[in-house]
């Protein structure tokens, strides 16, 4: 766009402040903060877990006390005996691996919802073995 030097003047003289901002530094400046709203604005979305996640608690628990009681075997033994108890918390649960698998998936790109859930099943497994002992 061509401004003619008489209005360049005039505008210089009404607004005496100037940033030494060329075309491209605005452009880029421009790029950057567009990204920078993009890539905000992805991470503050939660995907939607296919089990809920009180469901997710008590399958967690059952999968870490069937990982403890594997833990003895080993080798071939140990994947077998790993899948029949998978197999069968799944059963009990109302679920299918494909399920549990997804939204594991999707709570490991999400840390701090990950640790919320880890704290719950921390915190119901104490409360399961207090109540055992009482």
């Amino acid at each position: 766009m061509f401004i003619p030097k008489q209005h360049q003047r005039e505008r210089a003289r009404k607004y005496p402040v100037r940033f030494p901002v060329s075309g491209r530094m605005l452009f880029s400046l421009a790029l950057s903060a567009a990204l920078l709203l993009f890539i905000s604005s992805c991470g503050t979305e939660q995907s939607q877990l296919s089990i809920s996640q009180d469901k997710l608690v008590e399958v967690l628990i059952d999968v870490h006390i069937a990982e403890a009681a594997a833990q003895t075997l080993r080798g071939a033994t140990k994947d077998s005996v790993i899948n029949a108890y998978y197999d069968q918390i799944f059963e009990i649960h109302g679920l299918n691996r494909e399920e549990f698998e997804t939204s594991m998936e999707l709570l490991r790109t999400d840390p701090k919802r990950m640790e919320k859930l880890y704290a719950k099943v921390m915190e119901e497994m104490e409360r399961q073995d207090v109540e055992d002992k009482e």
